[in-house]
């Protein structure tokens, strides 16, 4: 919303929320287990840690969608993480979010429509 428009609904009492308050970034970063990386730039991070699926749905995370849709969510994660991340997922589920997750991955795919 360019800024000229957003203070004139704000005079008129309607001021919208931002779309990227640190609240929600925070929350997200947190959620990912990425809040330590916080106050670092993009390119400062490492190769690995840039192009963790983490950070892209943290990103997403941000803007608070109640729908989420992940793309191959388990490619360059180890075990650990992988399954940190869809217990968060199913979380959220659980919170009220619809969550679609496409996958190559049958071990994970079977093991979490058991869950």
């Amino acid at each position: 919303m360019n800024p000229p428009f957003r203070s004139f609904l704000c005079t008129l009492g309607k001021c919208p929320r931002p779309m990227y308050g640190d609240f929600e970034i925070d929350l997200a970063l947190e959620m990912m287990e990425l809040s330590v990386y916080r106050d670092r730039q993009l390119h400062s991070l490492s190769r690995g840690q840039r192009q963790s699926q983490r950070l892209a749905v943290a990103s997403i995370l941000s803007m608070e969608p109640g729908i989420i849709v992940l793309d191959e969510p388990t490619t360059e994660q180890d075990w650990g993480h992988l399954n940190k991340f869809l217990v968060r997922m199913k979380m959220l589920n659980e919170a009220g979010k619809t969550i679609s997750l496409i996958s190559h991955d049958m071990g994970v795919v079977a093991d979490k429509r058991k869950s």
